[in-house]
């Protein structure tokens, strides 16, 4: 992939939008907008001034959304305020950097996929990506660069989440406030029985099944970490943690999609 002067990249994901200037692959700016706040006149005004002051000002802004509705806001705010061409990315986008095996394509989350370009580019096939955030997803590129799948589950504060909704008398609980470290812990009151029984219920999910994905994949294959929650399982051997993955992603096939243009 060869560089240009600049690559502007958003990720809409299901509860923040995160932007990223690029200059060749380098990220030399970052900004974070939470989607609730994106929704109110406050957060637009905050997303015209970041992209009107951007220097020099991109031609292309390269969105990957799991949220429309936030996608819309985005795009009438490069029309009517910035004049930026915003080109929103989808499977189709990917196929040159990431071929796509896989059912039924167009319903395939493009976080996943942005996520898995670059784990490519940056660490080489095979690899498994795993994005811990809303919902926790392993993403599988195999020894031929290709996407081939892998699997979805509800996130930790997710699955947290849903234990009030469906019982009478177990609480909320907010997972971050809850520590780990290498001895493991015993939860004493209710409120520690669900949040270490999260935290090391899914630390145990994730290992078995990259275990598992390494007995079929290879025993080195590189397992790349990004999400929220994401730095939780930095435990897994032969992993790097990396939380702006799917920005890098989204910049990745800016670039090589600009550089398509320029050849055309």
């Amino acid at each position: 992939m060869n560089s240009l002067s600049k690559v502007v990249a958003i990720d809409v994901g299901n509860t923040k939008t995160a932007f990223a200037e690029f200059r060749g692959k380098k990220v030399v700016n970052k900004y974070v907008i939470l989607n609730q706040e994106l929704r109110t006149n406050k957060g637009i005004a905050r997303l015209q001034k970041i992209l009107g002051e951007m220097k020099p000002k991109p031609a292309t802004v390269f969105v990957s959304s799991v949220v429309p509705g936030l996608t819309k806001i985005i795009k009438n705010v490069c029309s009517r305020t910035t004049d930026i061409k915003l080109r929103i990315l989808n499977v189709n986008s990917v196929t040159t950097v990431l071929p796509v095996r896989y059912k039924n394509s167009d319903k395939l989350g493009i976080d996943r996929l942005m996520g898995a370009v670059a784990g490519k580019v940056l660490y080489g096939a095979p690899c498994i990506v795993i994005d811990a955030g809303t919902a926790l997803t392993f993403n599988i590129v195999d020894s031929t660069g290709r996407f081939i799948g892998g699997y979805i589950l509800p996130g930790m504060q997710t699955a947290a989440g849903a234990l009030p909704k469906s019982t009478a008398q177990l609480p909320t609980v907010e997972l971050k406030k809850f520590g780990v470290g290498h001895k493991i812990r015993i939860g004493s009151s209710t409120k520690e029985c669900i949040g270490f029984g999260i935290i090391y219920g899914y630390r145990a999910l994730v290992d078995g099944l990259v275990q598992k994905l390494r007995k079929r994949y290879g025993k080195n294959i590189k397992v790349v970490l990004t999400g929220t929650a994401g730095k939780l399982f930095r435990f897994v051997g032969n992993s790097v943690y990396d939380p702006i993955l799917v920005l890098k992603g989204i910049g990745f096939v800016g670039i090589k999609i600009e550089c398509q243009n320029v050849i055309r």
